[in-house]
């Protein structure tokens, strides 16, 4: 990845049919804007998002994870 000062960002896997990674879904913002007690809602409800598209493709989170 790239880091880029005074931005933050998280991310959640999208997987396919079989699997594996196929997309990503991310949210980015200032450091300021988007501090500490921000990221574990925002980790929360993107890992739902993508969880959700997953569900939507057709795909489904790798087996033992």
């Amino acid at each position: 990845g790239e880091n880029m000062l005074g931005v933050n960002a998280i991310a959640a896997p999208v997987f396919d049919s079989s699997g594996m990674p196929k997309f990503v879904v991310s949210t980015l913002g200032t450091a300021s804007a988007f501090d500490a007690g921000k990221t574990e809602p925002c980790g929360r409800a993107i890992a739902r998002t993508g969880d959700r598209i997953t569900a939507a493709i057709g795909g489904r989170r790798p087996i033992g994870r």
